[in-house]
């Protein structure tokens, strides 16, 4: 599955997959709230 199609799935069911992350934008529009972002660094925690 390519990173395109992973984002839009993501946005589509609001769940992320390995590498993705879900952010809610207040300042979007309505139809774009929802951004995808893949994530190449590991969180120190």
């Amino acid at each position: 599955m390519t990173a395109a199609a992973r984002m839009a799935e993501a946005i589509e069911t609001g769940r992320a997959g390995p590498g993705i992350t879900i952010v809610d934008c207040e300042l979007a529009p309505r139809e774009s709230t929802a951004i995808a972002a893949t994530s190449r660094r590991k969180d120190p925690a």
